[in-house]
């Protein structure tokens, strides 16, 4: 690394573009930029440029034809020059303290590889369906976190890596997905870390078919990308499809309780176990037939 790295890279993907994106980038911009961080979005919506010339002159904004998001994030990571690489998702805002929170956690933790943080959930009237939705995804990296040395970290909503740790990337057809790259992290013995004072919120607002329809394509993806070398594991949850989601389903439950949201979960419970069926049939669609189109319709 040379004296001109910057201290942190924020990486963010985009399918949707300016000005869906703006609030995702407001929350974190003038932080990264005050410790002279680095700021790389990929935009495959070919929308507008943003039209406040302080964020265009503030950040690398990369025009990419690409409309898959796990792309888009192997475009932006591979370009990092951060000492420490950060990713959140342009549906998500940072929480005030964002950028000095990672920082401080890779200065408390130097072996660290990557750092996960907590994701809450910031949509909007936060009903069922949308607790239901938010608990199945994101529901095991909602604080209090086990914070330390862990197997599992957040996802792409919220984790940052030290630039080390992504010098040997996968190279998958479909692009970067973050659980891969921390699994074979851990894999190979390397230190991952939870740390609950980096927080993001995560707002996601979708209909019942549009929200049905995410999780199914997530199943597809995830099982997409697993597909080129399966695991065992990978060939127990294709023959176990019918009952997985019922597995899954009382993991989240528990999860939940013990997290303080035991009631949300409950009043939850019919739209949790609807689109529990709907990842596991996608998953085992992408076990049997490959991801599709299904990484388009993820962000």
């Amino acid at each position: 690394m040379s004296a001109k790295d910057p201290p942190i890279t924020i990486c963010v993907g985009t399918s949707a573009g300016w000005p869906e994106i703006e609030p995702c980038v407001r929350s974190f911009f003038e932080e990264a930029r005050a410790v002279g961080g680095e700021m790389i979005i990929a935009d495959g919506s070919g929308g507008p440029d943003p039209d406040d010339p302080a964020i265009g002159d503030g950040l690398t904004w990369l025009r990419i034809d690409e409309q898959s998001v796990f792309r888009l994030v192997d475009t932006n990571v591979r370009m990092a020059r951060g000492d420490v690489v950060a990713l959140t998702e342009d549906h998500c805002t940072a929480r005030p303290g964002w950028v000095a929170a990672m920082l401080r956690a890779h200065a408390e933790y130097p072996k660290a590889a990557a750092i996960g943080g907590a994701i809450e959930n910031g949509a909007d009237g936060r009903g069922p369906l949308r607790w239901a939705s938010h608990l199945m995804t994101q529901g095991a990296h909602m604080a209090p976190l086990a914070n330390g040395p862990s197997a599992r970290i957040a996802n792409e909503a919220n984790v940052s890596f030290k630039r080390w740790a992504l010098a040997d990337i996968e190279k998958h057809p479909l692009g970067f997905m973050t659980i891969r790259h921390t699994r074979a992290l851990a894999d190979r013995g390397e230190l991952l870390v939870n740390d609950d004072r980096i927080v993001v919120d995560h707002h996601e607002s979708l209909g019942p078919r549009a929200t049905a329809v995410i999780h199914f394509d997530d199943g597809r993806t995830v099982a997409g990308f697993r597909r080129r070398h399966m695991r065992s594991g990978d060939w127990l949850r294709l023959v176990a499809t019918p009952l997985l989601p019922v597995y899954r389903t009382g993991r989240v439950v528990r999860n939940a309780i013990v997290k303080g949201h035991g009631r949300r979960v409950l009043t939850a419970l019919p739209w949790l176990v609807v689109l529990e069926y709907c990842h596991g049939i996608g998953e085992a669609i992408g076990y049997l037939r490959g991801a599709g189109r299904s990484p388009y319709g993820l962000r």
